[in-house]
């Protein structure tokens, strides 16, 4: 196979850290902290947020906290009859004093949400249902620690950044670890589409978006929804991800990579927005080398391809040790 070097991506103007934001918040008695942004206090309780200047959106009023980092994709249901000028913490929180708990369990999009109601003395975590948010926390019983990454976490002066050995082997054999266990002790992660409930009493977790519930027999479309509906849909779901910043397209040989490839150009070009890249890698055994197909579909759709051989992209030291690093 004739190797392809990597051709250098386009310049394009995007700052990650206005849209990913890295923060943790710790809700607990511990004593004031000059880092901390404050978000509510009662009693010998409070919410506090650290972080980079690229905070999540906060709101606080009548004894509630809303810490909100990501997008809600049905916000006009979710703010009915609400001040749509204000920001997704804040409608969060008007709908939430207004409905209680069950509007949480209603928003659809990609985010993490943290509400603390002091009046009841609970808070609850969700993440959103496909798990593009993440979501990390420690509960050591005194205080409350959540985070955007394990990284954040770590940051925390009172936790332990004790590994999980057991996980890490477990992972190195194929052996899965349940869904909230991380490579930390202490550290464990949200699930997509949960719900966490903490109160005085304990914690709870559980599902609140589920495609195919157990027991319930699976709602297949009909033809005639597939037709009118898919294609809608489809577009909706890459439009939205277009608003986030430049796209770039994991493009293989298949037919659904191709086909969002050529959507997503097609949809760039009707708002004006750059072309999505086209990132493909090559690999080595014939059998599932795509390399013709990956170009043509590129070459055909006019799209900037940046082509990496699989050697190059594992390194000199090869797979196993990139994927311990």
């Amino acid at each position: 196979m004739n190797r392809s070097n990597p051709v250098a991506a386009p310049v394009v103007e995007f700052d990650r850290q206005a849209r990913f934001s890295t923060w943790y918040l710790s809700l607990g008695s511990q004593p004031a902290d000059r880092q901390a942004h404050t978000l509510l206090s009662r009693g010998q309780q409070s919410l506090r947020l650290y972080g980079n200047e690229a905070l999540p959106d906060t709101a606080s009023g009548e004894g509630c906290a809303v810490v909100f980092d990501g997008e809600v994709y049905n916000l006009p249901e979710i703010a009915a009859g609400l001040d749509s000028d204000h920001s997704c913490a804040d409608l969060v929180l008007q709908a939430y004093l207004r409905q209680g708990r069950a509007v949480l369990e209603r928003i659809r999009g990609t985010f993490t949400l943290v509400v603390w109601d002091s009046n009841q003395d609970v808070i609850f975590c969700l993440r959103d249902p496909l798990g593009l948010y993440p979501f990390f926390y420690v509960d050591t019983g005194q205080e409350f620690v959540a985070a955007s990454s394990i990284d954040a976490l770590l940051e925390h002066p009172r936790l332990s950044k004790q590994v999980n050995r057991a996980v890490i082997a477990n992972y190195l054999r194929h052996q899965w670890p349940i869904p909230d266990e991380t490579f930390y002790q202490e550290i464990k992660r949200l699930p997509p589409g949960h719900l966490m409930l903490r109160d005085a009493a304990k914690t709870r977790i559980y599902r609140y978006w589920d495609p195919a519930p157990p027991g319930v027999p699976i709602q297949w479309l009909s033809e005639d929804e597939v037709e009118h509906r898919f294609g809608v849909l489809l577009n909706r779901a890459i439009d939205r991800y277009l608003k986030i910043g430049p796209a770039g397209i994991f493009l293989s040989g298949g037919l659904d990579s191709v086909s969002i490839a050529a959507l997503a150009r097609e949809s760039s070009r009707k708002q004006g927005l750059p072309d999505p890249i086209a990132l493909s890698l090559i690999f080595p055994d014939p059998n599932i080398n795509e390399h013709a197909v990956q170009t043509g579909v590129a070459a055909s759709l006019g799209l900037h391809q940046i082509l990496l051989d699989f050697e190059d992209a594992v390194g000199e030291q090869g797979l196993l040790a990139a994927s311990l690093a």
